[in-house]
This record gives C-alpha cells, sequence and structure tokens, in this order.
C-alpha cells in the first residue's frame, strides 16, 4: 500500500483486528502519504528489512507451503520529493535487489520513463536469459520523461531487472490496461502509467500476470463525485512451487 495519507489509528489499526499481519513505514509528515505492506496470515510471520528510508518497505514473506521466499520492496516516492531524495531511494531499491534473493519492487514512482527500450532488448546477444522477453507495449500516454523515469531505467539495465509493465498486463492487445492512474477532474482525463512492478529475470519468467484490478474510469461512473483520482489496485501472481511433505510439485502458469 503506497499513499495511504491516513494515521495507523484510522486506517491500520481495524485491519490488525480484521487478521492482517501489517507492516508499515511512519512518515515525519503524514499528509503527504505513506507507505505500508499487508500480508494474509495464512502466510508465516513477515520479518521486516530495515531500508533506513520511510519511503522504502522492505518485508520477507514466506508461506508454509510455497517453496520461494520473497522479499517485497514497497516503495512510495512522492511527487513533491526533489531528486535527491529519488535517488537515494533508488540507490536503496539497488542495494536490496543485490543484497536480498528474489526480490518483488512495487512502487508508486511517479515515474516517467523515457521513450526508450531496456538494454537486453536492444543488444539481445548479450543477454541471451532474456531472449523471450518482449519488448514493452508502446505508451501512448506517455508524458515527458523525468529524473525518477530515468533512475529507474538505469536501475534495470544495471542490475538486468525486468520492468512488468507492458508486458504482463494484456496491453499487447489492449494497451489501456497498462495505465495505472487516473484523473478525471480533467476533461479528457488525465492517464499514466507511474506504479511499476520490476523483477529479475527468474521472478518475470515465473509471473503469471499483472492486473490493474479496478478501472478508474468504471469506478468513478459508479461513484460520481467520490472518486475523482485513483491509482490502479494492482495484482501480480506467481507460479511457484508447492511444497506437499517432502515433495515438490510445480504449478502451472496461468493460461
Amino acid at each position: 500500500m503506497r499513499e495511504t495519507r491516513q494515521h495507523d489509528g484510522l486506517l491500520l489499526a481495524p485491519l490488525r483486528e480484521q487478521g492482517w499481519y501489517i507492516k508499515a513505514r511512519h512518515r515525519l509528515n503524514r499528509s503527504n502519504g505513506g507507505v505500508a505492506l499487508l500480508l494474509d496470515r495464512k502466510w508465516d510471520v513477515p520479518e521486516e528489512i530495515e531500508t533506513g528510508l520511510e519511503d522504502v518497505i522492505c518485508v520477507k514473506v514466506s508461506a508454509p507451503h510455497v517453496g520461494r521466499t520473497y522479499h517485497v520492496i514497497g516503495v512510495y516516492i512522492p511527487q513533491g520529493s526533489d531528486a535527491s531524495h529519488a535517488k537515494d531511494i533508488f540507490e536503496c531499491i539497488g542495494r536490496l535487489c543485490k543484497e536480498l534473493p528474489n526480490p518483488v519492487v512495487l512502487g508508486d514512482l511517479n515515474a516517467h520513463l523515457p521513450d526508450q527500450p531496456e538494454d537486453f532488448v536492444t543488444n539481445r546477444s548479450a543477454y541471451p536469459q532474456h531472449q523471450h522477453v518482449h519488448q514493452r507495449t508502446p505508451n501512448e500516454w506517455a508524458k515527458t520523461p523525468n529524473a525518477r523515469g530515468k533512475c529507474l531505467l538505469k536501475l534495470v539495465n544495471e542490475l538486468d531487472l525486468v520492468i512488468a509493465n507492458g508486458r504482463k498486463d494484456g496491453s499487447r492487445r489492449h494497451p489501456r490496461q497498462m495505465l495505472t492512474y487516473v484523473d478525471t477532474r480533467y476533461k479528457p482525463p488525465r492517464e499514466s502509467l507511474i506504479d511499476y512492478v520490476v523483477l529479475p529475470i527468474h521472478l518475470y519468467n515465473a509471473c503469471s500476470s499483472v492486473i490493474n484490478i479496478v478501472h478508474h474510469t468504471a469506478y468513478d461512473s459508479i461513484s460520481p463525485g467520490l472518486v475523482k483520482t485513483a491509482h490502479s489496485l494492482m495484482c501480480v501472481t506467481f507460479h511457484d512451487d508447492l511444497v506437499i511433505g517432502s515433495e515438490r510439485r510445480p504449478l502451472k502458469p496461468a493460461n
């Protein structure tokens, strides 16, 4: 969860009472957002990894019958933060991805990418593991690239990571499915891709889909006057190894 904009007592405490594991970073300026992780109690007790930054949360998660332990890295870069703060955040993400196995980066980065592919797309022969990763679907709603977008592209190129947006979200057939933010106060609505899923290649290959659960315009028409700006609720699914007794049985990828 990013940009919660709520005091813990208002938002997080009731969820804890409903049975969620909750990890949250406490912001000095609560009006500027927040970052937290909610985990179903069917999973093991999560272990938080200190990041040193209030806008980055890292949690080690595992489950009794799942063969892989994940490190979920939740990120929120506030729109109004300066370039040096964003640089610190990307350096932190890079350090965590290098040090920890199976990192899953989920972030409201407020980042607009440059109109260029990752290095593994332009130089296929140098990246044999990435041979089957197609180029991202062109973003028809792209904004002028900003410093955060350039930092994001630099990060994925340096660590051979893969941006799942524009690849696993069904946007090759339906380009609008890549959008993660809309502001319907304007006509036409302002629409953007600013929330990202970033994975190492082995997790990208295990990723079944990235789906925007809530379609903003439909939600706004259902609740006119209530919701004018919204981020999508993104769902990332993996086919993993089930551990049953001493056996491992691979789950089949979703069709």
